[in-house]
């Protein structure tokens, strides 16, 4: 049965960590410091992956949600989410390197001239 906002508050830790099963590969792990993470499994390549969604409340249910469908859209696609979400990644700090080193040198410009 799927998760909702009250079973998931209704979730204390134990011991070991366990999970819930929310629906399409979608689950929340329970760690015993109480720490809820949303987790993703799917195959790709024949390969099992298991990918983070995001922490509990941080992330919502409707939002993990929509992260499992978007991955879910990927894998039907052929593209690994994983290697996407790391491409992703890259490119970011790629760009706010980019950015940073034009700020350095506009600013050593300014200061010249």
């Amino acid at each position: 049965m799927p998760l909702n906002h009250t079973k998931i508050e209704a979730l204390k830790p134990k011991a070991k960590p366990y999970s819930e099963a929310d629906g399409r590969g979608l689950s929340l792990h329970v760690l015993p410091s109480g720490s809820k993470w949303w987790r993703f499994r799917c195959r790709f390549d024949n390969k099992a992956k298991m990918l983070s969604v995001g922490t509990y409340p941080d992330v919502s249910l409707a939002q993990a949600r929509e992260r499992r469908e978007e991955a879910r859209k990927l894998l039907a696609d052929n593209q690994d989410p994983s290697t996407k979400r790391k491409e992703d990644k890259a490119l970011q700090q790629t760009k706010a390197f980019l950015i940073s080193t034009d700020i350095q040198a506009s600013a050593t410009m300014l200061r010249s001239a």
